[in-house]
């Protein structure tokens, strides 16, 4: 992902507490612990003042200071309960809106499609699901409530001050806030520094998991060597920049303990001069100094938890940086209820070019597909046969002419609810690292087994995965690691052939398949097709030659369209042949 611009972390800090706010239930118990705080922590000193005014000045009489030392000790559990509470909260915040996050994340990325996040670092990506996301926990379970503590604490401890001594609530209203002053300024470096270190955490992720993904070839290459130190590289640079965020934090620390400190002293002075002098009695006198620390205390909680809200801020920026990513959005006459199948669909004169380049991919590309019928497209590579397939599927609309659906626009359409009509199998299917069965019944999760294992037999993958060892509950590897290259693309078309839709795009499905089960796979999509659309790219002479239609793509445009026998013998520098089958 790319890196936000310093200014957009203040805006991501005012969203993320915004966020923070609409959870009323998690802020409005959080607020009323702290009013309560505040005031337990209003009878705990004044409790004390009193018993130390006792046992020093006045005659202590064990029943009349029974009533208070009662006070003080449930002033004391009270308040350590309501501190437990507060925390336990702001856990609860974090955890609920971390959740939440997450779902938008997937959603988020769910939306924009496999076409637009070829443009995103599949390491940055997870950085920010993973680090990105955990980093806002301090965010939600110290910051914000750290920032109501200091909106309501002090000011509980203020007004009641002012009301038994006002200068010493004057001296309050000057130094209290000092501390937030020292903290900004402080924490506009530090803002810096967070955003270097994210920025080093994101190239290490990156580049660790590149580094993993391509092993193989590194060893082929014998570049182990050159690879850890490059890992080394990065890694020095991440904790290089931890360490100066560090540094920062600490200086942060020490100039707001020492302005709390310097306050509580001044505090403390302007209370003995006047005692000294007669104009305060010890009691009051014992009972401000006391609530000195108190009325600084939330203020330090809050410098300490800034350095929190900086990295949570750092992570929103990134994070709300992906969310605000736009989207083709639905026309507002959007139709809640597709035509009922079989399907046609035409293209007329559709062009497409992708985001940040002026080459046009696809330029006034005419089509008709129609259902019953394997229609082929074939074409010298980077001319659009893929880019077509996505553009069927909504990952992608086009720059300007129209796709139309049984006589209706596809723009009209919601994506998903298209999208649920289609079957898309790539060049190279991801299989998840589940068994067999999960990762075919991805086509139709209620399947039976027994309708997985008929779908397993028309892909022609049923021998093979009854001879794992545990048949369809063999456990596959990441991204079916322990299958060829043909076998994954046999599981792909079981799982297409159990979704059952109307709608099978394929991209070079026969590509890793030796020529006998290419013509079986064939035989079975023949079958497959009736009633459905089957758009396939491919450049094998097999899989041309078992296609009802042939289209030819050149330079963004269909140039030739026609039945495969005819079209076949002007096509040898786009196709794989097999001279035996043009004899």
């Amino acid at each position: 992902m790319k890196s936000v611009h310093p200014h957009k972390v203040a805006e991501a800090q005012s969203r993320l507490f915004r966020d923070a706010l609409h959870q009323r239930g998690f802020i409005l118990a959080i607020f009323f612990v702290s009013v309560l705080s505040g005031l337990v922590i209003l009878a705990q000193m004044y409790s004390l003042s009193i018993l130390i005014d006792a046992a020093f000045l006045q005659e202590w009489i064990p029943n009349a200071m029974q009533p208070w030392i009662l006070i003080l000790v449930a002033a004391i559990l009270v308040r350590a309960l309501l501190v437990w509470i507060r925390t336990w909260l702001g856990m609860r915040l974090a955890v609920v809106l971390k959740t939440e996050y997450r779902k938008k994340i997937l959603r988020k990325l769910h939306r924009l499609g496999p076409v637009r996040l070829r443009q995103e670092k599949t390491g940055d990506l997870i950085s920010l699901q993973l680090n990105g996301v955990e980093r806002l926990d301090d965010f939600f379970a110290q910051y914000v409530p750290a920032a109501i503590q200091v909106a309501t604490i002090p000011v509980v401890i203020f007004g009641f001050v002012m009301w038994v001594d006002w200068p010493t609530g004057l001296v309050f209203l000057i130094t209290g806030p000092l501390i937030p002053i020292f903290m900004y300024l402080i924490g506009t470096k530090a803002g810096d520094k967070i955003h270097e270190q994210w920025n080093s955490l994101r190239r290490m992720n990156a580049h660790f998991l590149d580094t993993i993904q391509g092993m193989d070839t590194l060893k082929l290459f014998g570049r182990e060597k050159y690879a850890g130190r490059s890992i080394n590289n990065v890694s020095r640079l991440f904790r290089v920049t931890t360490m100066r965020v560090l540094k920062i934090a600490f200086l942060s620390g020490m100039v707001l303990e020492l302005a709390a400190s310097v306050s509580t002293a001044v505090v403390a002075v302007e209370v003995g001069v006047r005692l000294i002098e007669g104009m305060m009695i010890f009691q009051t006198g014992m009972f401000v100094l006391l609530l000195a620390p108190e009325f600084y205390l939330p203020f330090r909680t809050f410098g300490a938890a800034h350095h929190a809200g900086m990295e949570g801020a750092e992570s929103g920026a990134q994070l709300f940086d992906l969310l605000d990513r736009k989207e083709h959005s639905v026309q507002a006459n959007a139709s809640k209820k597709l035509p009922s199948p079989p399907f046609t669909i035409e293209l007329k004169k559709v062009e497409y070019s992708y985001p940040l380049t002026e080459e046009i991919v696809l330029n006034g590309v005419n089509l008709q597909l129609n259902p019953g019928e394997i229609h082929t497209l074939t074409g010298a590579s980077g001319e659009g046969k893929t880019t077509l397939l996505h553009l069927l599927s909504k990952f992608i609309e086009p720059d300007s002419g129209s796709v139309l659906v049984n006589g209706r626009l596809l723009e009209n359409f919601p994506p998903d609810l298209w999208r649920n009509q289609i079957t898309y199998v790539p060049q190279f299917p991801h299989l998840f690292s589940k068994s067999v069965a999960e990762n075919i019944k991805i086509g139709d999760p209620d399947a039976p087994l027994f309708e997985v294992a008929e779908a397993a037999r028309a892909a022609h993958a049923f021998d093979f995965i009854q001879n794992m060892p545990d048949g369809f509950n063999t456990m596959l590897g990441e991204n079916g690691m322990n299958l060829s290259g043909g076998e994954r693309q046999r599981i792909a078309l079981a799982r297409s052939f159990l979704k059952q839709s109307p709608i099978l795009l394929l991209d070079e499905p026969a590509a890793s398949l030796n020529t006998e089960l290419e013509e079986k796979i064939m035989e079975s999509l023949k079958e497959f097709s009736r009633g459905r659309i089957i758009m396939m790219v491919s450049h094998r002479t097999h899989s041309v030659l078992a296609s009802d239609r042939l289209s030819v793509i050149k330079n963004g445009v269909i140039v030739e369209s026609g039945e495969p026998d005819r079209l076949l013998p002007g096509l040898k520098d786009e196709l794989i042949f097999d001279p035996e089958r043009l004899q």
